[in-house]
């Protein structure tokens, strides 16, 4: 847990000091770090109840939080020098959503004792609030994607593989082959009213 802890870290500093124009991947990767760092701290808010250490929270949830901080920021710089995507709007909102969390889940986490079940239980119960109420920012994500013009990079070539025609299986049933009709030797021409008829005629002439 230490080493993926002080990993995550690494990620968010290096996250936080990209400035500049962004892509939409890393519109999304910066979203996805959120996720990341929220999901490193479930864990180890779990664990410091068993091991009766909340402190260790601290560091991960200011780690978080300036993160958040300087994120939100960059988007705000970036819209307001006339970057008018959908989806800079849209990751931020998801962001002060973090940053709710934040401040409603990961503060008071750090001063409840192991032995306090009701708190305990009521920050567990706003961590499931909080992930319904993340869906619905999602989902503004994920519209705000498909409206872009600017499609993700890492996605390109899924799509050109998605893009090329398949082979069409027919689903009807097959219709059995018929056997080849054997063609008819000459004497098999005629049927055998019109032999019997030729050789009537024959008789006569004689």
């Amino acid at each position: 847990m230490k080493n993926l802890f002080l990993s995550f870290l690494s990620s968010l500093l290096l996250s936080a000091t990209a400035w500049g124009q962004l892509s939409n991947a890393q519109l999304m990767k910066i979203k996805e770090d959120a996720d990341d760092g929220k999901s490193l701290w479930i864990k180890l808010f779990e664990e410091s109840r068993i091991k009766n250490e909340p402190s260790n929270l601290t560091p991960l949830r200011k780690e978080n939080e300036s993160f958040l901080s300087s994120n939100i920021s960059q988007l705000s710089r970036m819209y307001a020098e006339g970057d008018g995507r959908e989806l800079i709007t849209a990751i931020k909102n998801y962001l002060v959503i973090e940053q709710q969390f934040v401040r409603n889940v990961m503060i008071p986490a750090e001063t409840l004792s192991p032995t306090d079940n009701e708190g305990y239980e009521q920050l567990n119960k706003k961590i499931s609030e909080f992930t319904q109420k993340e869906r619905a920012f999602e989902i503004d994500i994920h519209n705000a994607l498909r409206s872009s013009p600017e499609p993700l990079i890492e996605n390109d070539a899924q799509d050109e593989v998605a893009n090329e025609p398949e082979a069409e299986i027919s689903t009807e049933p097959q219709k059995e082959a018929k056997p080849k009709r054997k063609r008819k030797l000459p004497h098999e021409e005629y049927d055998e009213p019109k032999s019997k008829k030729r050789k009537k005629s024959s008789e006569d002439e004689e």
